[in-house]
């Protein structure tokens, strides 16, 4: 086993340069120094070790099923288990999974019987890559599996007033279609809504923390929409305008599967 310990400073940078060297093999990537104050060779030696590590289980894209990493354990069936305290049984199988650093979560509120067979059945069946890396953590959550659309789409019109309010062009932009549809129907492409986005909140000097009251929300396939009551302050000359009022938004899945906006109105403007 190497020990740093006994190896003399240069010893420890030459190895660090012939890594640096391999990685920009194996990834293309010229390795860059991130800031003035250089890392201690020694910690630079355990990252760059721990990157080639993956680096390299990455490249042989070795695949595994969760089952057998778990060690394939004996899983109650839905149908015993529910016999019992179901939340202490799912408990003990997401203690396993943990005990073999695997993470499993979900981000909304999910039916007891329907995450107990996620993770005693489906789950376990699924293929990843078989990385064994110090440190190293599988991490899943039951929405990637199982998405919750009509719960997702609600949090958009939130995060995307917050990036328009507060936020450069890139970050509002990336939550925009490709296409957009204005109030009469009318088609109108991304860069003619960023200019209009652009010349609305450039009208004012700031805006206050919005306040967004879902209504209503729907999802059809690809597609869905929503209304909700919406409240901000826009300052203009130092001086705070109120802006309150019913608001819509429409969305559609672009091919990777992430919603984006393609009609929006809220107080204060309309596309």
């Amino acid at each position: 086993m190497e020990n740093n310990q006994k190896k003399s400073k240069e010893e420890i940078q030459f190895e660090n340069e012939f890594l640096k060297l391999k990685l920009q093999g194996i990834t293309g990537a010229k390795m860059m120094e991130t800031s003035d104050k250089k890392l201690p060779e020694e910690l630079e030696n355990a990252f760059l070790k721990n990157v080639l590590a993956f680096e390299e289980a990455y490249t042989r894209n070795e695949e595994i099923r969760i089952y057998e990493i778990l060690g394939k354990p004996a899983f109650k069936p839905y149908a015993e288990a529910c016999k019992g305290d179901l939340a202490l049984e799912t408990e003990a199988v997401l203690e396993i999974y943990e005990s073999k650093n695997i993470n499993v979560d979900h981000v909304y509120d999910v039916n007891e019987k329907d995450y107990y067979i996620f993770l005693t059945e489906e789950l376990p069946e699924h293929m990843t890559n078989d990385l064994k890396i110090p440190g190293w953590t599988n991490n899943f959550i039951y929405e990637e599996f199982h998405p919750n659309d009509r719960e997702d789409i609600q949090k958009i019109p939130s995060h995307f007033l917050f990036e328009l309010f507060t936020l450069e062009e890139e970050w509002f932009t990336s939550n925009l279609g490709d296409t957009m549809n204005g109030l009469n129907e009318e088609k109108i492409i991304k860069e003619a809504a960023i200019k209009k986005l652009n010349n609305f909140r450039h009208s004012y000097q700031k805006f206050s923390k919005p306040k967004v009251k879902i209504l209503e929300a729907a999802v059809d396939g690809k597609t869905g929409s929503l209304t909700a009551e919406i409240s901000y302050k826009a300052y203009l000359d130092g001086k705070p305008v109120l802006m309150k009022g019913p608001s819509s938004f429409s969305f559609t899945k672009n091919k990777n599967d992430y919603w984006q906006i393609t009609r929006l109105r809220f107080p204060g403007f309309n596309l």
